[in-house]
């Protein structure tokens, strides 16, 4: 008996020049707009972050500041417009500076929310506002606290009213 054996031939798998510049280039240029692509999607979600925290910052600023001219105002017991005088504001001014230096006070005529830059507050006199008791609203007078900040992730506005006492 007569042994046969074959013989199997292997191909080559890579030719001896290795990889054209052509298919490099097309390599290269798939990493480049994979990176991209992510490196885009990282900066956007980062920026998103710090925006979202400046204006998260902003408005605790204004929140806390309202909660502290609310509790001064209620503290210095005001039942009346002519109690509101120069030296009370003043004092609430020196008591909000103390703790919130950035955060100014701006008259009521002055208190624009567009183009804002800063910081700021403003107390209006003799506001009206609906206290809401037992199904019937009624309108009473008192003193209305707004706080306002601009952040690079938007405006902020805060609204206070204490009624006289």
């Amino acid at each position: 008996m007569k042994k046969v054996t074959l013989h199997l031939r292997r191909k080559k798998t890579l030719s001896k020049r290795g990889m054209t510049l052509i298919e490099l280039v097309v390599g290269i240029a798939i990493i480049v707009i994979v990176f991209g692509g992510t490196l885009g999607a990282l900066t956007g979600g980062y920026t998103t972050t710090v925006k979202n925290a400046d204006r998260n910052q902003v408005a605790v600023t204004c929140v806390s500041a309202n909660e502290l001219i609310t509790t001064s105002v209620k503290n210095l017991k005001i039942e009346k417009k002519e109690q509101l005088t120069t030296p009370i504001l003043n004092q609430i001014s020196a008591t909000v500076q103390h703790k919130y230096p950035s955060i100014k006070y701006v008259p009521e005529a002055s208190f624009a929310i567009n183009n804002m830059v800063d910081l700021r507050y403003t107390i209006v006199a003799d506001a009206v506002s609906n206290v809401s008791g037992t199904g019937t609203s009624t309108p009473v007078k008192g003193i209305l606290i707004k706080t306002a900040g601009n952040s690079s992730g938007g405006a902020v506005y805060n609204v206070a009213f204490v009624p006289y006492e």
